[in-house]
């Protein structure tokens, strides 16, 4: 069976989806988001959802990880999107690492608020 054929049959169970509807998300965890796509789709997320977007930034420090997406943002779009949007922006810091052995994901450290709506 060649790679096509593999590919084809592996996601033919989406075919028959209805992708349609819009689900409406209340919390949204965000990988990248002090690189360019990153701060784009934060911001997009923002400005057309109502969900809290929990950006995660690779950082020793919470005030470190702000100060760096803040920088970002501001690089990009000349305003504060934290002061815009105060409540929808929860920041995670942390790191997420891909095993190329097992093809999965693991954490090696996040740091979460003690609460989540």
């Amino acid at each position: 069976m060649g790679e096509m054929e593999r590919y084809t049959r592996k996601n033919s169970r989406y075919l028959m989806m209805d992708l349609s509807s819009r689900v409406k998300y209340r919390h949204i965890l965000l990988t990248g988001a002090t690189g360019y796509l990153g701060c784009h789709i934060l911001r997009d997320l923002l400005e057309e959802t109502d969900a809290a977007i929990h950006p995660l930034v690779r950082r020793v420090s919470a005030d470190e990880a702000e100060n760096r997406l803040r920088r970002q943002l501001e690089f990009y779009f000349d305003r504060d999107l934290f002061n815009d949007f105060p409540d929808r922006i929860v920041l995670r810091t942390g790191d997420l690492v891909f095993n190329r052995e097992t093809g999965n994901f693991r954490k090696t450290s996040m740091k979460t608020p003690s609460t989540l709506q």
